[in-house]
């Protein structure tokens, strides 16, 4: 299971509140992080990550693999910087990370799957 995951239990697959699965269990949303740290829900996994000075680099990651469909090679490690350098000084959020993206060389010299 991926613990942070469990965060996230209390809502059903379209977002909705709920207090017991699909079975009738009572939800449990505690969790913890790979380091340790414990949490009880979406607002407490949501604070400690915030927290955490690791997530806006790993987010621009893995918004880079999504976007790009493919993972970060060695030679994407400074184009990964750069993109986490812009959208630090442009406010973190999630329009100054795409957009750091889709201006960055290896998005806008990708090329198209073969035929």
């Amino acid at each position: 299971m991926d613990p942070l995951g469990f965060g996230l239990e209390d809502f059903d697959g379209i977002g909705a509140k709920r207090a017991t699965d699909t079975g009738g269990f009572a939800i449990d949303s505690t969790g913890e992080l790979p380091d340790g740290r414990r949490f009880s829900g979406a607002k407490e996994l949501a604070r400690l990550l915030k927290a955490d000075p690791r997530t806006p680099r790993c987010f621009a990651e893995r918004m880079f693999i999504y976007a790009l469909g493919r993972g970060p090679t060695k030679a994407d490690e400074c184009t990964l910087e750069d993109i986490h350098a812009r959208a630090t000084e442009a406010g973190g959020s999630f329009e100054a990370i795409a957009a750091a993206i889709v201006e960055s060389p290896a998005f806008t010299a990708r090329r198209g799957e073969a035929e």
